[in-house]
């Protein structure tokens, strides 16, 4: 058989993930080499155009310098693309292993539950019972080391800012990080785009001041029409990207950061319904932060990149303007924040934070009026933060939630020592004021719900667990250990009634009720019998805690 099929060939075995990770980590450090070059071509550029005077000479230095730069940008795609890989390897790696610690697990407990199984045979019958409890506790430690081989290889769903920037800085003191030019490493030079706008008939893009529109009109007739700022060349991207290395050295090695923004923008909005009916009513204070690439106004008196606070006021009025159907807080914090990262090309993140005063329908005789509206109690918060990429960080919460009940609750078996003087009891009364944060597990803008007033209906949701959890049933309640432990079962029915709740946060101070007796050396004046109390909210004891499902972050 031989002589006609021919022997049979030996394949090579299959590459294992660390031969894989290896190849592809000697591709990005080759790609890195030749980036390094690049940065040693262009600082040469830059010098050249320093001491070349305005001209086509200077231009042509410049061409060059683009062609060089773009070439450096492919590249840097190309070894984020391999490095990326390197790391999607590193965790198939990481599994694996966790895969065969949890077989390995298993195969100890199965052992121990043999075991165990032979030495109930031998106890006595009354010690079944107390086994039994063993077992079930046996079988939490399973359930937790489980848990615990699940989540260690988690990836954060964010890394703050401050630490990348200490990771970065200890990497370049441990490596001794070679820098190019003037000394800035790569890392941290300003990720600028070139200009391929006028090639590819694109819109322009804001920058700088604004341009005056090519046909004038009259903004008071216009209210809503935003006039787009002039956009920039080539010349001047590839000059911003030189001035912006400069100004690294400027800021003497320190690290910088800075934002700015407007606050306590207050607007109100009605909605009247077509053809007569009810209107509707909110009154928002919205708070904006902006994140951008505005350095020049701190250290060379430059405010050509800095959006006006004033301008981000008359924002808020003009997309309130523009909203012609009803909207909630949460709708409207992310259509701000969306518009200030992509309208201002320097504005890489916004925050927007929204608080809204409860105006509610009043009723009269039972009916709902038209539009009448009086002011109620706990007030509907939310802080939207959006990144020029569409990424999201959404929270909703609810501020000044005063609550209490005269009874079911009480304290006990607390720690007690020299300095405990408060008595334990089983009857009490309990009051609070709630503060809850909870954040939505949409991480962008395109997977928000479009279901018109969707946030409302969820904030009057939670807000509902969170008193039916509090209260219990009308009839008879619920008892409450401590507020500690009323806290913890309202944070569990949040996360198990909403699955787009990722973590929830509350805060619930104890506000006391201290019982009146008043008695003299001879007479008691007034008994407490749980029905004539003090109330006081200095001193109060301060209890918060935040659940959150195991690949969340608050």
């Amino acid at each position: 058989m031989q002589r006609i099929f021919g022997a049979k060939k030996n394949k090579d075995p299959p590459p294992s993930i660390s031969d894989a990770s290896d190849k592809i980590t000697k591709r990005g450090d080759t790609v890195e080499e030749k980036i390094k070059k690049l940065d040693v071509e262009l600082s040469k550029y830059k010098e050249q155009i320093k001491k070349t005077r305005p001209g086509p000479a200077q231009e042509a230095i410049k061409a060059r310098a683009m062609r060089v730069l773009k070439q450096k940008r492919m590249y840097e795609g190309q070894r984020d693309m391999l490095y990326n890989q390197t790391f999607n390897l590193d965790q198939v790696a990481f599994a694996a292993e966790g895969i065969k610690d949890a077989q390995q697990t298993m195969s100890a407990l199965k052992s121990a539950n043999k075991e165990l199984k032979g030495m109930m045979k031998t106890v006595k019958i009354q010690d079944i019972d107390n086994l039994q409890d063993e077992m079930m506790d046996l079988m939490d430690v399973s359930n937790e080391i489980q848990e615990t081989l699940g989540r260690s290889y988690n990836v954060p769903d964010d890394i703050d800012e401050d630490e990348l920037m200490g990771e970065l800085d200890a990497l370049e003191a441990d490596m001794g990080f070679e820098t190019e030019g003037d000394g800035v490493p790569s890392y941290l030079q300003p990720d600028k785009e070139p200009d391929l706008d006028s090639e590819l008939n694109l819109p322009t893009a804001p920058m700088g001041h604004a341009a005056r529109p090519q046909t004038e009109t009259n903004s008071a007739d216009h209210p809503s029409k935003l006039v787009h700022p002039k956009s920039r060349s080539v010349a001047e991207l590839f000059s911003a990207y030189l001035i912006n290395q400069d100004m690294a050295n400027e800021l003497d090695g320190f690290h910088f950061e800075q934002n700015h923004g407007k606050a306590r923008v207050r607007v109100a909005r009605v909605w009247r319904a077509d053809g007569g009916g009810d209107h509707s009513m909110v009154e928002w204070s919205v708070n904006i932060t902006l994140f951008s690439d505005c350095i020049n106004a701190y250290v060379r008196d430059d405010n050509s990149d800095i959006v006006a606070t004033d301008t981000m006021k008359n924002t808020v009025y003009v997309k309130a303007k523009e909203c012609s159907q009803q909207l909630s807080a949460e709708e409207f914090a992310i259509l701000l924040a969306k518009h200030f990262t992509a309208f201002y090309p320097q504005v890489t993140s916004a925050i927007v934070k929204i608080v809204e005063k409860p105006w509610e329908r009043i009723n009269l005789n039972g009916q709902p009026h038209e539009h009448g509206f009086k002011l109620g109690n706990e007030k509907h918060t939310t802080e939207a933060v959006v990144k020029k990429s569409g990424g999201l960080k959404l929270t909703s919460g609810i501020a000044g939630l005063s609550v209490l009940k005269t009874t079911q609750s009480g304290f006990e078996g607390f720690v007690r020592d020299q300095y405990t003087a408060l008595p334990e009891t089983r009857e009490r009364m309990l009051a609070t004021e709630v503060t809850a944060i909870w954040r939505y597990s949409y991480d962008s803008i395109s997977k928000v719900p479009q279901k018109p007033l969707y946030f409302n209906e969820r904030y009057l949701d939670v807000k509902n667990v969170v008193l039916s959890t509090f209260f219990g049933p009308p009839k008879g309640g619920v008892y409450s250990a401590s507020v500690q432990s009323t806290l913890f079962q309202i944070e569990k029915a949040v996360l198990i009634r909403f699955p787009d709740i990722s973590s929830v946060q509350l805060k619930m101070p104890n506000i006391h009720f201290l019982p009146v007796n008043i008695s003299t050396k001879d007479n008691t004046i007034v008994k407490f019998n749980d029905d004539v109390f003090l109330p006081t909210d200095e001193p109060h004891g301060s209890i918060e805690a935040t659940l959150s499902r195991f690949w969340a972050r608050m």
